[in-house]
């Protein structure tokens, strides 16, 4: 299973190179709803997105999508009331908001060192 970082990274770009899907996870090229994992999938939505690249699974990523969109009546009504260019910058605050959190666990695990005290 992909950690929540590779699939809101992998997730992105198959939303950015596919159609955006609304009402359905993922859909075929007549707009029908299929699974995510289907090999007639064109398009896809933010979760089914996701789940297309992780194996049925979130990774974590749902969590950080609901974050990024501000709980905004959730991710899916987002995404179904919004752009194909503003879902992918959900996907970019997600990423970024997580590499913030990363950073900020990073410092408390490893302090800053000012060096010994001279008095």
């Amino acid at each position: 299973m992909l950690s929540a970082k590779e699939t809101l990274v992998q997730a992105r770009a198959l939303l950015a190179r596919s159609e955006h899907c609304k009402k359905f996870y993922a859909k075929d090229k007549e707009g029908h709803a299929v699974d995510c994992d289907s090999p007639h999938a064109v398009g896809f939505c933010i979760l089914g997105a996701c789940e297309a690249v992780n194996g049925g699974k979130s990774g974590g990523a749902f969590s950080l999508l609901y974050e990024a969109v501000d709980n905004y009546e959730g991710v899916a009504h987002f995404n179904d009331t919004h752009t194909k260019e503003e879902c992918l910058q959900v996907f970019d605050r997600a990423i970024a908001a997580l590499d913030v959190k990363e950073f900020i666990t990073h410092c408390e695990e490893q302090p800053l060192s000012l060096g010994e005290s001279h008095v």
